[in-house]
């Protein structure tokens, strides 16, 4: 929920085992940011597989927007572009939640990246020509090197400023 006063920060609650209430602030711009690098960066193997192959480095990003209505077999640049950024988002969203809950890191970004790779090359592709036909190796390790990436995100938390430091005083004394 958001709190007045922390723009941009959300303020979650979690209760815990022992009783105690452990209170995380989690700033959407630093998720977007790392939904953004991750992205692009995830996209590395893939790209260049495809340069060594001798193949169109570009590819991926043109099939990645064939899951908009009408566009199951018109791969695009734009529309891959859009349609990437806002699954890198999505899955950052979630992954940087369940992976800070875990405390995992970067490994649990990685087998978040192998499960996240399952469902979108194993059982969504199904619907999409364009995705299912490329080379899947390069496509599970761009996967792989995002759920890395967002692992690493988890990892940091950025440092409380001193209205957060005071809210979580007073959380605590009440």
């Amino acid at each position: 929920m958001l709190r007045p006063g922390f723009p941009g920060r959300a303020l979650t609650v979690h209760g815990t085992s022992t009783g105690r209430t452990h209170f995380s602030f989690v700033h959407r711009g630093r998720a977007v940011g790392f939904a953004l690098v991750a992205g692009v960066l995830s996209g590395l193997p893939s790209t260049a597989w495809a340069v060594l192959k001798g193949e169109d480095p570009l590819a991926a990003a043109r099939a990645a927007g064939t899951p908009l209505p009408g566009r199951p077999d018109r791969p695009g640049l734009v529309a891959g572009a859009l349609v990437h950024t806002g699954l890198s988002v999505g899955w950052t969203a979630v992954l940087l939640v369940i992976l800070r809950r875990l405390g995992s890191g970067v490994a649990g970004g990685v087998a978040a990246g192998v499960v996240v790779a399952a469902l979108d090359l194993g059982v969504l592709a199904r619907h999409w020509p364009a995705v299912r036909e490329l080379p899947q190796l390069p496509q599970w390790a761009d996967h792989v090197v995002f759920g890395a990436i967002v692992g690493a995100g988890a990892a940091t938390r950025p440092a409380p400023t001193p209205a957060m430091a005071d809210a979580l005083r007073g959380a605590a004394l009440s």
